[in-house]
């Protein structure tokens, strides 16, 4: 027909908003799924997971301790004798 198309009507206002009630309810299904499956997703990396024993932690508790304290010496001699070499200069 001498090459003229002729666009589709136009959707009416009830098929518009059926649509978009449709997609809404899609969209917050989709929602809740991923929320449920990355619980699923959690609950099976944390099978996974293997906890130290109780001798376990204990001696990592101990290993800190003793480090954080060897430090805090150093640091404190570092400190005292830097303030005496400032007390020196000043």
């Amino acid at each position: 027909m001498l090459g003229v198309r002729i666009p589709p009507g136009l959707p009416n206002r009830d098929a518009i908003e059926a649509a978009e009630g449709e997609e809404e309810y899609k969209m917050i299904k989709r929602f809740f799924e991923s929320i449920s499956e990355f619980f699923k997703d959690v609950k099976s990396e944390l099978s996974k997971v293997t906890f130290p024993s109780r001798s376990e932690t204990i001696g990592s508790t101990t290993v800190v301790i003793v480090f954080t304290l060897i430090i805090s010496f150093f640091l404190a001699i570092v400190d005292l004798i830097l303030v005496r070499l400032l007390r020196l200069v000043v």
